[in-house]
C-alpha cells in the first residue's frame, strides 16, 4: 500500500491511497481532507443521526486551475451476449495540478444518456502526469444505431464530448454539453421528418 498527498490549495489536502498485489494495482482511491473538520454535535447525537455544529471547510477545491484533460476512446464490438465495452483514456497533462472528481457518461448522437451502463470506475482525481483508462459496458441495443458519445466532465476541468474514434476540433464547455443534453430530450423536428 502507498500513499501520497497534495497541498491543492493550503488548507484543502489530497490523499491518493494505492494497493499493490506482486506490483500490480489492484486499486486506488482519493480523499479530501481540510485544516478544518466537521465539529458534530455529540450531546445532541441519536443512534441515527449526529448533527453538525459546523461543517468542514473546502472552499478552496474552488480554487483549483481549469485545466484541460487529453481523451479518446474505442468501443468493441459486441459480445456474444450483446453487449459493447468502451474504453476510455485519461490523462492529464498539467506538471503541477490537479483534475479533480473526473466523470465520465455514455449518449448516442441522436438520442439521451445510456442507461444502464456499468463502469470499472468514475468520479475519479488524476494527479499531475497520471493516466487512467476506465471502461463501460452497456447493451449494444441501447445505441439504436447510431455511434457513440463520451462527456467527459470534471470539478475543474473544460467539458468535453468525444465523437466517434476522437475528440470533435472544438471541445464543449459544460454549457454547450448541458445544450446538447436538452437538445436530446426535446429533439426538434428536421426538414427530413416533416411532411
Amino acid at each position: 500500500m502507498s500513499t501520497k498527498d497534495w497541498n491543492t490549495t493550503g488548507t484543502v489536502y489530497l490523499i491518493e491511497l494505492r494497493l499493490w498485489s506482486n506490483n500490480m494495482l489492484i486499486d486506488d482511491n482519493t480523499y479530501w481532507l481540510a485544516d478544518t473538520m466537521d465539529r458534530l454535535n455529540w450531546n445532541a447525537s441519536t443512534w441515527y443521526q449526529t448533527p453538525v455544529l459546523k461543517y468542514a471547510d473546502f472552499l478552496d477545491l474552488s480554487k483549483l486551475p481549469t485545466i484541460q484533460l487529453v481523451t479518446n476512446f474505442t468501443t468493441l464490438n459486441a459480445t456474444d451476449q450483446g453487449f459493447l465495452t468502451t474504453t476510455v483514456t485519461l490523462y492529464n497533462p498539467c506538471s503541477d495540478c490537479i483534475a479533480f472528481m473526473v466523470y465520465a457518461r455514455i449518449a448516442t448522437s441522436h438520442s439521451a444518456l445510456i442507461t444502464p451502463v456499468v463502469w470499472t470506475d468514475n468520479f475519479i482525481t488524476l494527479f499531475p502526469k497520471q493516466t487512467k483508462v476506465i471502461n463501460a459496458t452497456f447493451p449494444s441495443s441501447s445505441l439504436q444505431g447510431y455511434s457513440p458519445l463520451v462527456f467527459i466532465e470534471s470539478y475543474n476541468d473544460i467539458a468535453q464530448i468525444l465523437t466517434g474514434f476522437e475528440l470533435r476540433k472544438n471541445v464543449k464547455t459544460r454549457k454547450e454539453c448541458q445544450e446538447f443534453e436538452s437538445m436530446q430530450e426535446n429533439p426538434k423536428d428536421t426538414p427530413n421528418s416533416q411532411k
